[in-house]
């Protein structure tokens, strides 16, 4: 090494190396070859180079790249899979409703996806988190025809019923 002992001045807290300086003779860059033998391995194994041995190798052809998925619309036949069915029933969710929601939802905003059906199990999550986060609402009288609204929606169509039956003086 060139100026070898020009840069052997260490700061002045740093310790002093414990790696002796190279003589002259024993200084190479190259690596000495490592025998076989001397670390573990029989040069007679086929273990080492196992292609060798074979004389009729066929060369398997790699695989194609897969290319990876791309956004696309909500498709108009999606139908969740049995996964989001287990998922549904585990959460205590009505599937169907739930499903009507999301078709709206993405319908509205034209949001694009790669694996509708990830996101179908993600909006039955979600939905289970939003309810839980939520106070019940109070059980309001049945009205009929609001089986298929939403909870707020029976409530509004229940506080219309008691309007309608407040201004009729009924009790209704």
């Amino acid at each position: 090494m060139v100026n070898f002992a020009k840069h052997q001045n260490p700061h002045i807290k740093e310790s002093a190396s414990s790696i002796t300086a190279p003589d002259k003779h024993s200084a190479s860059t190259v690596q000495a070859p490592e025998i076989p033998e001397r670390a573990g391995l029989n040069p007679e194994s086929p273990l080492l180079n196992p292609d060798s041995l074979l004389e009729d190798v066929t060369p398997v052809p790699a695989a194609p790249a897969r290319q990876p998925k791309r956004a696309s619309a909500l498709p108009a036949d999606f139908e969740p899979n049995e996964n989001a069915h287990s998922l549904a029933a585990s959460l205590a969710l009505d599937l169907t409703a739930e499903l009507a929601k999301f078709r709206d939802y993405y319908a509205m905003t034209g949001k694009t996806g790669k694996d509708w059906q990830a996101g179908f199990r993600n909006w039955l999550t979600k939905a289970a988190e939003f309810r839980g986060s939520r106070p019940q609402a109070r059980a309001s009288p049945a009205v009929p025809g609001t089986e298929n609204m939403s909870a707020a929606g029976q409530q509004t169509a229940a506080a219309l019923q008691r309007f309608l039956a407040k201004k009729d003086g009924t009790n209704g």
